[in-house]
């Protein structure tokens, strides 16, 4: 009875792994935005939502690829090779529904919309850090997703110098937002080897 019990048990357990992988690549892309998942960390400050979105190398690959196209392994690994130099975040800032982002002015006195536009496009580089055991990482890339307008959202993208001797799977960004809170904010990853295979995904 306790063996029959037993092989109910695995059997379950492998069907719940089966029902959670993702099945194509829209649902893998999804599956690092779930919270739940731990690639997703969320700090909220008044109306303010700062999130932080890890992307390994695997994600970076998979919005590379075309959902309505056939890839093979070595496409696959190939493009996951190409980001593998590098650890790669997502810092986007979401003010509520009605709420546009405002920020403190500068020590200057600077403020107005051009002021902000330029920090954000060239200051937030010096603002953002990762610290990896005792290290702490500059970013080697940094883009603005810049929008039309301010808006309510503004998403930034980062990337740290991955060294492979020292690669770990728990890891620390932190942000230093002299921008719209005035407070030091701290995004801690772990666990960052557990996620599905990408190859998987594409069967």
């Amino acid at each position: 009875m306790k063996a029959l019990t037993n092989v109910y048990f695995i059997l379950s357990v492998v069907s719940l792994l089966s029902c959670n992988r993702p099945k194509d690549l829209r649902e893998y892309r999804t599956w690092f935005g779930n919270p739940e998942n731990g690639f997703v960390k969320t700090h909220t400050w008044h109306d303010l939502d700062y999130n932080v979105y890890y992307r390994p190398s695997d994600l970076m690959a998979a919005y590379e690829l075309d959902e309505e196209e056939k890839h093979t392994d070595k496409e696959v690994d190939s493009l996951i090779k190409s980001y593998d130099e590098s650890y790669y975040f997502l810092l986007e800032l979401s003010a509520k529904e009605g709420v546009n982002l405002e920020w403190n002015e500068t020590e200057n006195g600077e403020k107005g919309y051009e002021a902000l536009i330029k920090e954000l496009s060239f200051g937030m580089k010096d603002r953002i850090s990762m610290v990896v055991n005792k290290d702490t990482l500059e970013p080697s890339l940094y883009h603005y997703e810049r929008g039309f307008e301010l808006g309510n959202h503004q998403r930034f993208l980062f990337a740290f110098p991955k060294d492979k001797e020292k690669e770990k799977e728990s890891f620390q960004i932190i942000y230093n937002d002299e921008i719209f809170s005035s407070s030091i904010l701290k995004f801690s990853f772990s666990d960052t080897n557990d996620f599905p295979d990408l190859r998987s995904s594409l069967d």
